[in-house]
């Protein structure tokens, strides 16, 4: 089961609020937890990983067939356009893709974590732990965009990097289409998800996503084995399968 993790603070943004209504209607209607920060934690946009960490560390501390699986973050002003898509959908195949724990997004900047899904487990308390340290240890390294700066530094370690997998933006980080060649002001793609009659409700079926997602994890299988970097999990279900299909094929 997946989770939704969001932060609000600050004055009182009209803006903002209307976004968290659309998202508190998709947690309802999609059966996903959702937590809401409202207070600051930490200075800056720090809060952010920290509010986190703090969702992970609580869940960790259930008994393991109580725990949510899967956080989902999105940043305040994010507009949820399609309420019929369960988070569910994005999680990756199992047990093929088991040792994924971060799904990241990237735009023309590079990483961009204004969207993502993390996994519960101890690796994602390390990699939050070690981006709310950064700039205490590397004090030296420029943050230009904060802690997105600092998680997008230790996804540089090839460590880290192996369990994390760049998904199409398109997934859940789309950014506003343009029309006529200028952008749609943010204002008005609430107002479009707000009426809940647009072209954009549709069932996964039907809009692309669900093949566009099934296919895109089938490239990644086909690209992991072609380069010999398939993961132990993943030769095990492969060879099981032949083994079915050879007995299979025996007794004809």
């Amino acid at each position: 089961m997946v989770g939704k993790v969001h932060v609000f603070f600050g004055d009182p943004n009209p803006t903002y609020e209307r976004a968290l209504v659309l998202q508190k209607a998709h947690a309802e209607r999609n059966g996903h937890p959702m937590f809401v920060c409202r207070e600051k934690i930490l200075s800056g946009l720090w809060t952010k990983p920290a509010f986190i960490l703090s969702v992970i560390l609580a869940e960790l501390a259930k008994p393991e067939n109580g725990r949510l699986q899967w956080l989902f973050w999105n940043d305040a002003d994010v507009v949820l356009m399609n309420p019929q898509i369960s988070l569910d959908i994005f999680i990756p195949p199992s047990p093929e893709f088991d040792y994924v724990n971060l799904l990241e997004t990237h735009d023309r900047h590079g990483l961009n974590n204004g969207v993502f899904l993390i996994k519960i487990n101890d690796w994602s308390v390390k990699l939050l732990t070690a981006v709310l340290a950064f700039h205490h240890f590397r004090p030296v390294v420029e943050l230009k965009y904060s802690e997105q700066s600092a998680l997008d530094e230790m996804l540089k370690d090839k460590l880290i990097r192996r369990n994390v997998v760049k998904v199409p933006q398109h997934w859940f980080n789309a950014y506003p289409a343009s029309a006529g060649g200028n952008a749609i002001p943010r204002a008005s793609w609430k107002e479009i998800a707000e009426e809940q009659n647009s072209e954009w409700i549709l069932p996964a079926e039907q809009s692309g996503l669900e093949d566009d997602i099934y296919i895109f994890w089938q490239n990644r299988t086909a690209e992991r084995l072609a380069k010999g970097t398939a993961p132990p999990v993943l030769e095990t279900v492969i060879q099981t399968e032949l083994a079915s299909l050879a007995e299979t094929e025996g007794t004809k």
